[in-house]
């Protein structure tokens, strides 16, 4: 049976119902975890989108408000239908890969950086310019994410001329909005009293003005709020080809190592790794603890389009976010490589 644990020494854990260690422990957790109103939605996300079957265990439970924590056989045949609906879902992904959620292929490159690292570190800076270039002129390089770059590219920038301050050598490098959000950006600030920036082709100015907006006024953290605008550049900004071309010419050992280390991160699945990932989630009681397994924890938040929360049993404070765009938070607690149930 459940057994309700109290807090820790440290008094910041409020009590968690722990789980089976039996290899599905984080798929347990999301079911003891479920709100009611969070059943409802995932169930009807489930309908539209995976075809559940209505007379199933797993849609009766998800149906029914009142059921109490399964047990037993119950719990095991639940298990096996969110299995299922989950290698469904990451199967219709086979022939696009680059489609899956961002999230589900960095849960996964995350465990192999330090080798990577290491095997980048041994290279010699012509073998990593070759590869550097080689992968953007491939288009390797579109998912990484622009700010990364910029960053690497304005570091070059200040190493090159050194009387230079960190804000001078930003100057070349300009953000604005993405132009469809521009509208919006402009409603919120006259909404709030703010007068947006008169000049209809000054984007920068309006970005940092609705940037300054959402942090001062909307009570965003930075963090936040440059998620939420985005990273698009405008077009009298120095832009991604010139930035490689320069990085590629002038950058340190450390700093190429460092860029083909983040294009790895940020790359999506190959083929040959979402077949390894669909067989992973197959043979979840077995596969849970591989590099494969830290992909089953995104892929089953987008799967049930939940947000899935999951805090550190130590300190609450340590808390990972996934599908953070999703409706239906649900909290689960991890310690090490457990999960137990809020």
């Amino acid at each position: 049976a459940p057994v309700t644990t109290p807090a820790t020494e440290s008094g910041v854990l409020p009590g968690f119902i722990d789980t089976p260690a039996d290899g599905l422990c984080l798929i347990t957790s999301v079911l003891w975890s479920m709100t009611p109103q969070a059943r409802t939605a995932v169930y009807l996300h489930l309908q539209t989108h995976s075809r559940i079957h209505p007379i199933s265990r797993l849609a009766r439970f998800l149906d029914d408000p009142n059921t109490t924590r399964p047990q037993g056989r119950e719990l095991k045949a639940l298990q096996d239908d969110i299995i299922k609906v989950v290698a469904d879902r990451l199967a219709a992904y086979q022939n696009n890969p680059a489609g899956l959620p961002p999230e589900i292929a960095r849960a996964y490159r995350g465990q192999q950086q330090a080798t990577v690292y290491n095997r980048l570190h041994a290279m010699d800076n012509e073998t990593l310019v070759t590869g550097l270039t080689t992968l953007w002129a491939q288009g390797d390089g579109q998912h990484l994410p622009l700010n990364i770059l910029a960053d690497h590219y304005t570091s070059l920038r200040q190493r090159l001329n050194p009387g230079q301050t960190r804000d001078q050598a930003t100057t070349a490098v300009r953000w604005r909005l993405d132009p469809q959000d521009e509208p919006a950006a402009r409603a919120y600030l006259t909404g709030h009293g703010i007068t947006p920036p008169t000049d209809p082709t000054d984007h920068v100015a309006l970005r940092q003005a609705y940037l300054h907006a959402l942090t001062n006024i909307g009570g965003m953290e930075l963090g936040q709020a440059y998620q939420h605008i985005g990273w698009h550049l405008d077009t009298n900004s120095v832009q991604p080809d010139t930035m490689i071309t320069e990085l590629a010419n002038h950058a340190d050992h450390d700093t190429l190592v460092s860029l083909l280390a983040e294009l790895h991160y940020h790359a999506p699945l190959t083929h040959q790794e979402h077949t390894a990932l669909h067989t992973a989630t197959l043979t979840w009681e077995d596969s849970w603890n591989t590099d494969y397994g830290e992909s089953l924890v995104p892929l089953l938040a987008h799967t049930l389009d939940i947000q899935l929360r999951t805090t550190n049993t130590r300190d609450t404070r340590d808390t990972t976010t996934l599908n953070p765009t999703a409706t239906n938070p649900i909290t689960i607690y991890r310690s090490h490589n457990h999960y137990t149930a809020h």
